[in-house]
């Protein structure tokens, strides 16, 4: 039994577009090879796959039984054309790209808005992520990442691209900010929620937290900034994200508890994975 992925790809396109006749002009195939088709695939696997008694060409019980286990072949046969793609013109057809919450999305954007016009058909999937952009680049989830903390350096080809100041910070309303200057202590500090933003992948270390505080755990840098904001808690935060409202004192900067902290930022690929021209541009911009 050798079924093919044109008769898998017919019996898609009649699921999709509803009927034969619309499979057809979809798959730009005359009715009668869609026809055939169908049926050598129904020789070949001993069942019905179309209702023969429904004029639109319904999916039998078994014709869709069928279909959702091929999906994994249509799959692949996409990533098989994206690779051809790729070979022919060097050009990818996606590229994964992610970058940790704290580097400045300004920044970004305008290296991705670059890499757009230089290669407008190319599909970028982008991914934000806290702390786990070296497992996703490790693990092959992503073809460029930019993240901090680089634990397994031999993987990958490094590149320090920036340097992001983390201002301890709190709201400037805060009861904590009522105590006594000599009772503003961290000791005082920890009777307060810590807020922290967890792992992209939750079994992902975390840094900068203190175990001796209460904590509360978040998934966004936004929401954590509004929880400060919001006088529930005190963290740490990228200091182009707080610097406004530091400005116009809705936060302060508990520059006298703690120093600013520089988190060294990175853009890496791995060693042994060849990037083609979309990848490398990107990798050039920094």
């Amino acid at each position: 039994m050798w079924v093919t992925v044109e008769q898998l790809e017919c019996l898609k396109s009649i699921k999709e577009q509803g009927s034969i006749t619309a499979a057809s002009e979809h798959m730009a195939k005359a009715k009668s090879a869609i026809y055939y088709s169908i049926k050598k695939l129904e020789d070949q696997v001993g069942f019905k796959v179309i209702e023969s008694s429904k004029y639109r060409g319904e999916l039998t019980f078994k014709g869709e039984q069928l279909l959702n286990s091929a999906l994994p072949i249509f799959e692949t046969m996409e990533k098989f054309k994206s690779n051809i793609y790729q070979i022919r013109t060097g050009v990818e057809q996606k590229i994964s790209i992610s970058s940790t919450a704290l580097f400045d999305m300004k920044k970004l954007n305008k290296a991705i808005l670059s890499l757009q016009r230089e290669y407008p058909n190319t599909e970028i999937i982008f991914h934000r992520e806290i702390l786990s952009g070296e497992k996703m680049l490790k693990t092959g989830l992503v073809d460029i990442a930019i993240f901090e903390h680089v634990n397994e350096k031999s993987y990958f080809e490094l590149k320090k691209i920036d340097q992001v100041e983390m201002k301890l910070v709190i709201s400037s309303k805060h009861p904590f900010l009522k105590l006594d200057k000599k009772d503003q202590k961290f000791e005082a500090l920890f009777n307060y929620p810590q807020i922290v933003q967890r792992s992209t992948m939750p079994d992902d270390e975390q840094h900068g937290v203190y175990h001796q505080s209460r904590r509360w755990t978040v998934t966004d840098l936004a929401s954590k900034k509004q929880i400060i904001v919001d006088q529930l808690g005190w963290g740490r935060m990228p200091a182009h994200d707080v610097e406004v409202d530091i400005k116009k004192n809705r936060l302060v900067h508990l520059d006298f508890l703690e120093k600013t902290i520089k988190v060294p930022i990175y853009i890496g690929r791995k060693k042994e994975k060849e990037i083609g021209q979309v990848g490398k541009s990107f990798w050039d911009i920094w």
